[in-house]
């Protein structure tokens, strides 16, 4: 799922590979996603069982904060 910008192949190949077993959880690094991170944010969240973004010091730097909590609004509001 590179074109929404999410983590979403690695979660769905994990969670064939544990078959239910445990949790699966998104994980983005953020400088891969300076355009596109609530697009990211949203397929993570609505496709797994949460999300990590690595690393903190890129969300301040390209200030990511809104465009993350856009991301989790949308999943939310599933």
């Amino acid at each position: 799922l590179r074109r929404a910008g999410g983590g979403q192949p690695g979660v769905l190949r994990a969670q064939r590979i544990v078959h239910g077993a445990c949790k699966v959880y998104g994980t983005l690094y953020a400088l891969n996603h300076k355009d596109n991170i609530a697009d990211a944010v949203y397929v993570c969240l609505s496709q797994s069982e949460g999300l990590m973004v690595f690393d903190i010091v890129q969300v301040i730097e390209f200030n990511q904060w809104t465009a993350i909590k856009e991301g989790i609004q949308r999943a939310e509001s599933l």
